[in-house]
């Protein structure tokens, strides 16, 4: 069924108008909102991902900070530690002088001396020991242990006084540079401190500086958010437009179908009573001369030409009225391989007489339709015709009847011939009105098949047969036998 524009003006012109709609109507199909809905849903995807992406560095930054202004904190309260155990150290060395009791207050020290070696044994994490702080602290205890050698030695007795003066004057000294060394003990952690303070700021000021990259990194981004949902939005603005444009070009061209149609309709019955009843009584005349007239061969010849001729006449007339038929179709209810059966038996002799095999592919059993039966038989019948044209002398017919493979409440039948098959552009345009390649063929017999379809609700599926050839078929909702 190849076939190739040879249409009259006013075909082309119709079938041009039918190709403009099925072109919007791709369009419309094209730039539905769905369509629209799915890139911004992706689009709302991405600007969450990124939003995510942003708040979760700003989160790792505020961490980092965090855990440096901890392990700060950590440091400062480690040296506050050393600092009052350094004057809780350095304090039983003074007060022994007032208490005149060395066995008590070297108990304090002692204890002291033991929290400071705890502190200094487990500095907090990455903490180095403050510079020279363990010299400072080693000055201080060795002054202290010799303050209180000297009161244990005059604790003792029987001291002369001018011996004791002398070990008090060497306590007094040592109590003077004991004060001393805690002095820059006490000066290196304050130092220590200072860098910790300083350190603390540094962090901050970082932080900060990050933070406020980030707000010019958002604020950039929810301007670039915006500047591409107002073009989204314009850009969707333009579709909706287009395809407003393409539903109304596509309402047009089906009005402007509709009203050919109607005007085809009034001119086929106008013609039909100007042409049938000639045509008859010029076939009856010819048939009439043919059977009882005394011609020669060649008059004969001429005569079944014009039998013929107003054969073919008179068929193309039916075709025109059967396709200008508006309304819907009759309400029967048959099942579809009926349908099949009797188109084939119509056209039994023309297919024993081209020598044509005929299939049967029924998988519907139990299904059934609605309809008018006489119109989906002269359907078929069209079908068959086109592949008889097709395949001439021998090939194979295989008839279907099927549920549609969309799982919809549909059956497709149809015919499917090993013939040469469609061009892909006569496969597009077949079910054009006047669209044809055949010599003298009247561009009526698929648009016709796909009138009756849609008198139907259905629609016509038009396919390339395996290895070739074509598949031409009708799909039209069903009546299931159980209802």
């Amino acid at each position: 069924m190849s076939h190739t524009p040879e249409a009259p003006p006013a075909g082309r012109r119709a079938s041009d108008a039918a190709s403009a709609a099925r072109r919007a109507a791709r369009a419309g199909r094209r730039l539905r909102p769905f369509h629209f809905y799915i890139a911004l849903a992706l689009f709302d995807v991405l600007v969450i991902v990124a939003s995510i992406y942003v708040q979760h560095q700003t989160l790792k930054s505020f961490n980092r900070a965090l855990t440096d202004i901890h392990q700060i904190h950590d440091r400062h309260r480690w040296l506050r530690a050393l600092e009052g155990t350094l004057i809780r150290i350095n304090a039983p060395g003074n007060d022994v002088f007032t208490t005149r009791d060395p066995k008590s207050e070297r108990r304090k020290y002692t204890e002291a001396q033991i929290d400071m070696r705890r502190y200094l044994d487990e500095p907090p994490p990455n903490t180095p020991a403050p510079r020279n702080y363990s010299q400072h602290l080693e000055d201080m205890t060795s002054h202290a242990r010799r303050i209180f050698d000297v009161f244990d030695r005059i604790a003792a007795g029987n001291i002369e006084p001018s011996v004791e003066r002398e070990w008090m004057s060497d306590a007094l000294n040592s109590m003077a540079s004991m004060d001393r060394a805690q002095a820059r003990a006490l000066e290196v952690l304050g130092e220590e401190n200072d860098r910790l303070l300083r350190d603390q700021e540094d962090a901050l000021a970082v932080h900060n500086a990050v933070l406020t990259n980030r707000s010019r990194v958002e604020f950039i981004f929810v301007m670039i958010v915006a500047l591409i949902l107002a073009g989204v939005t314009w850009y969707w603005r333009q579709l909706q437009r287009m395809h407003d444009e393409l539903v109304a070009e596509q309402q047009r061209a089906e009005t402007e179908k509709r009203n050919r149609l109607a005007s085809i309709g009034e001119v086929c019955f106008s013609v039909a009573h100007g042409i049938r009843n000639p045509v008859a009584a010029i076939a009856s005349s010819a048939q009439l001369a043919l059977e009882y007239g005394q011609t020669d061969d060649r008059t004969r010849q001429r005569l079944r030409d014009v039998v013929t001729s107003c054969r073919a006449l008179t068929e193309r007339v039916t075709k025109l009225l059967s396709f200008a038929r508006e309304g819907r179709a009759e309400a029967e209810t048959f099942s579809p391989e009926e349908i099949l059966e009797r188109a084939v038996a119509e056209l039994a002799n023309k297919l024993d007489v081209q020598g044509l095999s005929v299939e049967r592919r029924f998988n519907a059993a139990g299904v059934l339709i609605q309809g008018d039966r006489n119109i989906l038989v002269q359907a078929i019948i069209e079908m068959l015709s086109n592949a008889l044209d097709e395949l001439k002398l021998g090939g194979r017919v295989t008839l279907v009847c099927e549920r549609s493979a969309d799982g919809s409440n549909r059956v497709e039948m149809g015919v499917i011939d090993d013939g040469p098959g469609f061009t892909p552009e006569g496969k597009e345009r077949a079910c054009d009105l006047f669209y044809t390649s055949k010599t003298g063929g009247s561009g009526i017999g698929l648009a016709s098949i796909r009138r009756a379809a849609e008198l139907h609700g259905g629609s016509v599926v038009i396919a390339d047969a395996v290895p070739h050839g074509a598949d031409v078929r009708i799909r039209i909702p069903v009546r299931d036998g159980r209802e």
